[in-house]
């Protein structure tokens, strides 16, 4: 896979920054993701990485990612490669030094959603099992099913010297209804910081299905730019609104109606 054909880095706070980026103009296969790099500048020893860490996004159509625990004044060299089935490409890279911040009323934030969020299976994707013919087998008899099983156990009675078995049962699940396989999924809320203005520091959710007087409230999303809220209901609208934080001011973002999966 080639580069990444842009790479942009915006402070939302003294401590954090988002990343923005493109897709690759040639992936040169499947694109599965993109492999994020952080590490101090070592003034002294130029070219020597301090304290790198690193991690992956495994989610080809995700283009931002958030950082945080960084320092201020502290100089970081950030880089991004792409990921596909033949493995990683070169990393593009760019310095930023963070500065110092005073809390303020962040801009109205965006977001965008996907409904039913899944992200691929390397190995579904890149292994393709191949198609084989198995040979005609003889019919064997059906073997007899035992009343118990592995996970049967037996008691003894010292007492009467007989001996008493007890079957274990294992508890059974509920069959899934269809309405759930239908409708009943994971959704993805990814935070658009406005970042040509205080975008703010981090984020968190209010969300219903519409209709419902109370919104269920997230906890503040202090790591990552996304939130994924599971067993969303695609077959019902739901409203949801964002609220970008900066210390101890907030802005909402304008309510969102999701549509409804048709059944």
């Amino acid at each position: 896979s080639n580069l990444p054909y842009v790479l942009n880095v915006f402070s939302l706070s003294d401590k954090s920054v988002l990343l923005q980026w493109s897709k690759p103009t040639q992936p040169n296969g499947i694109l599965l993701g993109y492999k994020i790099y952080c590490s101090e500048i070592n003034e002294t020893l130029p070219g020597e990485k301090i304290n790198e860490i690193s991690y992956q996004i495994n989610d080809p159509e995700k283009f931002q990612a958030k950082l945080t625990g960084l320092q201020e004044g502290v100089r970081y060299l950030i880089g991004i490669s792409a990921l596909n089935c033949a493995g990683e490409s070169d990393v593009k890279t760019t310095e930023v030094t963070l500065e110092p911040h005073t809390s303020a009323e962040p801009f109205k934030p965006k977001f965008i959603y996907k409904i039913n969020y899944t992200v691929p299976n390397r190995d579904e994707v890149c292994y393709k099992p191949l198609t084989t013919v198995s040979p005609i087998e003889e019919e064997t008899p059906e073997k007899e099913i035992p009343e118990y099983d592995y996970y049967d156990y037996l008691i003894f009675n010292e007492t009467k010297k007989t001996q008493i078995k007890m079957i274990e049962t294992k508890p059974k699940q509920p069959p899934e209804s269809d309405y759930e396989k239908r409708c009943i999924v994971n959704t993805m809320v990814l935070w658009i910081p406005d970042v040509r203005n205080n975008p703010g520091e981090h984020f968190y959710l209010k969300y219903r299905i519409k209709g419902e007087e109370e919104f269920q409230v997230t906890e503040p999303e202090m790591s990552e730019d996304y939130i994924i809220i599971p067993k969303f209901d695609a077959c019902r609208n739901y409203e949801i609104i964002l609220t970008a934080v900066d210390g101890d001011y907030s802005t909402d973002s304008n309510l969102l109606v999701t549509p409804t999966k048709i059944l």
